[in-house]
């Protein structure tokens, strides 16, 4: 991200014109569609990241918008905390059927290796508390959920002001459109 924004903003100056910067974090889609509860959570870090070197640069320019979205909740992954565990301290399964229909099963949670293996450990707490954790899922598939879209920098105050509440994903163009084009 840092070294894409140098060589756009260079560029950008030299021919004296704006530039547009799409960038994502595919993995935080794919992993978790693959029940991948440790490379999901490595890939929201690598997207907090991205994110952060964004936000430093709408500081640096405020005519810049960075705004966040999604296409689906790839496998709209579930944390459970405690861990519900085996005889052996492991993640195990959830009861329950999250997919809506009206089938009681379980499903296999992710621990720090994967199924089956020993729950994940939360950075402390304000009151110093580490509490542990395992990952679900609905299933393999990308499906609709809680999807939260955010903005910074120019215009951004319109993300809620015209599209707060729920937004066709088409909104996010309208709103990339204006701040483009006005």
């Amino acid at each position: 991200m840092e070294m894409a924004l140098l060589i756009l903003e260079r560029h950008s100056a030299e021919a004296r014109m704006p530039f547009l910067l799409v960038a994502e974090v595919e993995s935080a889609d794919n992993l978790p569609n693959n029940t991948n509860g440790i490379g999901l959570l490595r890939a929201l870090r690598y997207a907090d990241q991205l994110i952060g070197v964004a936000r430093d640069y709408v500081a640096k320019d405020p005519r810049t918008l960075i705004i966040t979205a999604a296409d689906s909740d790839g496998g709209s992954p579930q944390v459970f905390s405690p861990a519900p565990s085996d005889e052996d301290s492991n993640a195990s399964v959830s009861g329950g059927n999250p997919t809506g229909s009206e089938e009681d099963r379980d499903f296999p949670l992710d621990g720090i290796r994967g199924q089956g293996t020993a729950p994940f450990i939360a950075a402390p707490d304000a009151f110093g508390n580490a509490h542990d954790f395992a990952i679900g899922y609905a299933g393999p598939n990308d499906v609709a959920g809680g999807i939260l879209s955010r903005a910074e920098g120019m215009n951004a105050s319109l993300l809620g002001a015209f599209f707060n509440g729920q937004f066709d994903s088409t909104d996010v163009y309208r709103l990339m459109y204006l701040t483009l084009f006005g």
